[in-house]
Parts: C-alpha cells; sequence; structure tokens
C-alpha cells in the first residue's frame, strides 16, 4: 500500500488559509478598517478556491472508495457517519451561543434542514447560521450523484461521461467571473454554483485518480529518479506551491480560478508521484496526524469566531499587536477544532469503523 500522507499537507495548508482568510475578511477588517494594518492587507475570497481544492481531493479518494463493493445504503451511510456528527456539533454550538449571548445570533430553525445537506446544494437562500457548512452538503450529494453514475454507466464508458461532466462545469465556472457573485443559481439551469463547484471538482479528482491507479509509481521507482530530475522537480515543486498561496491570499484577479486550478493540479500531479524532494519530505506522519482535524477545525471555526468576537475581539484587539490577534485567533480556532475532534468526530468514527468493520480498506492511505 503505497501512502499519501503527504496529501494532508494540502488539508493543513488549505485548512489555515481559509481560517485565516475568514478572521481577516469577515471580523478584523470589519471591526478595525480603519488601521493601517488591515488597510494594507491584501486579502480577497481568493482564499476559498482552496474548497474548490478539496473537491479534487475528495474526488480522487472517492474513486478509490469506488472499488470497494459497498452497497448503496452503506455508503450513504458512512458519509452521514463522516459528516453529520460535526455539523450538528456546530449547529448546536450555534443554538446555545444564541441562548447565552444577546444578539449574537438569531437561531434559525431552517438549521434542521442543513443536516439533511439542502443548503446550497438544491436551494441558495442561506439557510443555516453556519455559512461553511455549504462545503460538506455540496460534496455529499457529489458523493451521491458519482457513486450512482458509477453504477449505472458501464465502466468503460464511465470516465468520458466524468470527462464531459467536467467540461461543462468548468466552461461555467471559468465564465462566472466571480464565484461568491449573484447569482448563485446557473442561469441557464437549475443547479446552484456551489453544486456546480462540487461536480467539477470531484469528478476531476475521480479521473485524476483513476490515471494514478493505472500508472502505479511504487516506492523503488520514485526512489530510482535521478538527482537532476528530482532537483528539477523539486524546484517546480516550490514555485507552484508559492504561487497557489500567493494567488490565495491576493486581492482577487480576473483569472485567479483557472490559475489556481491549474497550479494545484500540477503540484498534486507532483505530490501523487513524489517528484520532488518537498513530496517525499511532507510524506510522514506528522502531516497524516494534523491532516485528521482539518474536518472539524473547518467546521467549527464559526462557533469559534463568535467566541473570540467576545472575548478577544471586541474588549481587547484594539489594543494589542495585530499580528499577534491573528496568529492567536488561527491558533484558537485550530484548537477548538482538535478538541472536537476528540469529543465528536473520533468516537464516532469508531462506532462506524465497528459497523462497518466488514468493508475492505482503501488502497491508498491519506484519504
Amino acid at each position: 500500500m503505497l501512502k499519501l500522507d503527504n496529501i494532508n499537507f494540502f488539508r493543513i495548508l488549505f485548512t489555515l488559509v481559509i481560517v485565516y482568510g475568514h478572521i481577516i475578511q469577515h471580523h478584523m477588517m470589519r471591526l478595525f478598517g480603519d488601521m493601517n494594518f488591515y488597510q494594507h492587507l491584501k486579502v480577497s475570497y481568493s482564499f476559498g478556491y482552496m474548497c474548490d481544492m478539496f473537491f479534487i481531493i475528495s474526488g480522487f479518494f472517492m474513486f478509490f472508495s469506488f472499488l470497494k463493493d459497498t452497497s448503496f445504503k452503506n455508503f450513504i451511510v458512512s458519509k452521514f457517519a463522516r459528516l453529520q456528527p460535526v455539523l450538528i456539533a456546530s449547529f448546536v454550538g450555534i443554538l446555545i451561543l444564541s441562548w447565552i449571548i444577546p444578539g449574537v445570533y438569531y437561531f434559525k430553525y431552517q438549521n434542521l434542514l442543513g443536516l439533511f445537506f439542502l443548503d446550497d446544494s438544491f436551494a441558495v437562500n442561506f439557510l443555516t447560521n453556519n455559512g461553511a457548512a455549504w462545503y460538506i452538503n455540496v460534496m455529499f450529494w457529489g458523493y451521491i450523484f458519482y457513486y450512482c453514475l458509477n453504477r449505472i454507466i458501464p465502466k468503460d464508458k464511465i470516465n468520458y461521461v466524468i470527462g464531459l461532466i467536467i467540461f461543462f462545469a468548468y466552461s461555467i465556472l471559468f465564465n462566472k467571473m466571480e464565484l461568491y457573485a449573484q447569482p448563485q443559481i446557473w442561469q441557464e439551469g437549475f443547479l446552484t454554483i456551489p453544486m456546480i463547484r462540487a461536480l467539477a471538482g470531484m469528478g476531476l479528482g475521480y479521473i485524476i485518480g483513476d490515471i494514478y491507479n493505472k500508472n502505479l509509481i511504487t516506492d523503488n521507482q520514485v526512489n530510482n529518479e535521478s538527482k537532476i530530475k528530482t532537483i528539477l522537480y523539486t524546484g517546480l515543486e516550490c514555485v507552484s506551491l508559492w504561487f497557489l498561496f500567493r494567488f490565495a491570499i491576493i486581492k482577487w484577479q480576473e483569472f485567479n480560478f483557472p490559475v489556481m486550478m491549474i497550479l494545484f493540479v500540477v503540484l498534486f500531479y507532483l505530490f501523487l508521484t513524489k517528484k520532488g524532494y518537498l513530496s517525499r519530505w511532507l510524506d510522514n506522519n506528522v502531516c497524516f496526524t494534523l491532516g485528521k482535524y482539518c474536518f472539524s477545525i473547518y467546521m467549527m471555526q464559526e462557533v469559534m469566531f463568535v467566541i473570540l468576537n467576545e472575548t478577544f475581539w471586541k474588549p481587547y484587539a484594539a489594543n494589542m499587536s495585530q499580528p499577534f490577534v491573528i496568529v492567536v485567533s488561527v491558533l484558537a480556532v485550530c484548537v477548538f477544532g482538535v478538541i472536537t475532534y476528540y469529543l465528536v468526530e473520533k468516537p464516532f468514527g469508531k462506532l462506524y469503523k465497528k459497523i462497518f468493520s466488514n468493508n475492505n480498506r482503501l488502497f491508498v492511505r491519506g484519504g
């Protein structure tokens, strides 16, 4: 079994970038936008494109999950068991905050619809209090869609069908100059733009998974690469990663989205094949372990933002070093997510393993 622990590096990086972007854009600049420090920060919604890269990663591991003989019932239950516990925890946290902090939330009972992954996937009314949940809502239905497609379409035709879906989905997205602008429902149909993003990314990840599986590279082949080639690939890895990071945090540009997607696909391929020293160095247990916490960190950020706003940002942040405030805030969100992982995500994960212990293991580690 070939280890792919380095892929968790992307999960760690993208989660931190998204949390950082949300803190700056939605909170710090609104509270202290008159400060020179925040006026000169070049931050915009480009950090949100990290979610499109998450979809590609999910689609890649989805391909390997489809190689198992799993019934539709077991597949649905496994996704609920994986995604819903932390989603429920986030809504419970929001409910508690709406009770103890006057005016911080008007708790929406439409959140109950969000527990079935309906918000942003089939309706764009922003029904729920947890805006970050849009990502798992559309990802859940993306899993269902591709599972059904994989069972209906013959194996020798499936890649052609998914290729067409990818082509049309990205054609729509690349022609929508700003993914967050209205309308969020595709004007030529009924699909929401977030749902199209999920179908595009997960489909692309599936195709990459199929190519990777057919051209599986062993550790011996990796180690036998010449040093000159490895050094050149290392340079390409570093340059691609640097520009991807830069595009994620600078102000929105006209072609940020397609450029970032191309950069990530190149970088993803280099990490999968471990062409350079960077991708090999990051293929370690530390990345694997830290990557486990990313889902809980991402999902619980909205809850922690409210706590930080009431206890740290408004009372004290104006009198502190602004970089210090940002670092402490990001760390606080991460710690809160790690606690959620051990209290919620991990126990339910163990329960899932007991229920589905008869299923075959994934062919790759990292998903």
